[in-house]
């Protein structure tokens, strides 16, 4: 109960395991006199939610906190402050889950997971739309299918996960070249990797492989957006050579790459210079 003058509050809370995280329902009586101003906050690290309320005498307000995703184990702090009196009430609540959690991304992201039975295929919900994270029951085989307009479906599974364990994964979703959704899908240049090309001079035109990407801007750079994968970048303009690079882009990798290309004539100018050198030695040494 909270001391001091009316009025005065008591908080009830208690906490329920729901299908994809918890609920914490709370109950506030007013015991005083008069009406007070109360603020219920939950909090775990950091505060999660917080809500301010009138209450009169001798009522009983009910609420409660939902949606919420915690680590498997843990627990809340409910704070109840009479903003009247400027007296509180703290209480702990204990939260032990039943299940295991998962976590899903795809490249690209917004695909749809959708949960199934691994034996029957039945399939038992949808969970979400990546990037996700959720829960699901434990000691039980499952198939998960994730599914995006114009990309082919991928599966994840079997997975058979114990009490507090946590599942996690990145899936790259591949162009559905005959999907009537096929127009929705962006080009395969927006998957997942950033790469900024700057020339010396500029005015190269990039490829990779037979590809041609674009061409480097005066100032700025040339930036692709491509999919994870090997790569060779060839720089080219008239009148220089051509320049190579070569790398393996990850799935998050943002690099800047400056190629210097060399005039032709400054390439060939110094064995030029070399052979005269040893021609003209030849014939003086022959001559002595």
């Amino acid at each position: 109960m909270l001391g001091g003058s009316n009025p005065k509050g008591v908080v009830n809370v208690s906490l329920s395991e729901e299908e994809i995280g918890y609920r914490i329902d709370y109950s506030i009586f007013n015991t005083g006199d008069n009406t007070g101003q109360f603020q219920i906050s939950i909090y775990d690290e950091n505060e999660i939610d917080s809500r301010l309320m009138y209450i009169g005498r001798g009522e009983n307000v009910k609420g409660a906190f939902t949606r919420l995703l915690p680590p498997s184990r843990g627990e809340y702090t409910i704070v109840l402050f009479n903003l009247t009196t400027g007296d509180k009430e703290t209480k702990k609540v204990l939260f032990d889950s039943s299940k295991a959690k998962i976590n899903i991304n795809s490249v690209p992201s917004g695909a749809i997971v959708k949960l199934y039975k691994y034996y029957t295929g039945e399939f038992v919900r949808e969970i979400g739309t990546t990037p996700l994270s959720n829960f699901i029951e434990i000691n039980k085989q499952y198939e998960i299918i994730v599914s995006k307009p114009g990309y082919s479906n991928e599966v994840i599974g079997p997975i058979n996960l114990q009490k507090g364990e946590e599942f996690s994964t990145t899936v790259y979703l591949n162009i559905d070249t005959g999907s009537k959704y096929l127009g929705l899908v962006p080009s395969l240049d927006t998957l997942g990797t950033t790469v900024r090309i700057t020339t010396n001079p500029s005015g190269a035109t990039i490829y990779t492989g037979t590809t041609e990407r674009g061409i480097t801007p005066p100032t700025g750079s040339l930036d692709l957006d491509l999919a994870p994968d090997y790569y060779q970048f060839r720089a080219v303009k008239e009148g220089y050579n051509r320049e190579i690079y070569e790398t393996t882009l990850e799935y998050g990798d943002d690099i800047s790459l400056n190629m210097n290309l060399t005039p032709i004539n400054q390439q060939v100018f110094p064995y030029v210079v070399v052979g005269l050198l040893v021609i003209c030695g030849y014939y003086l040494f022959k001559g002595k």
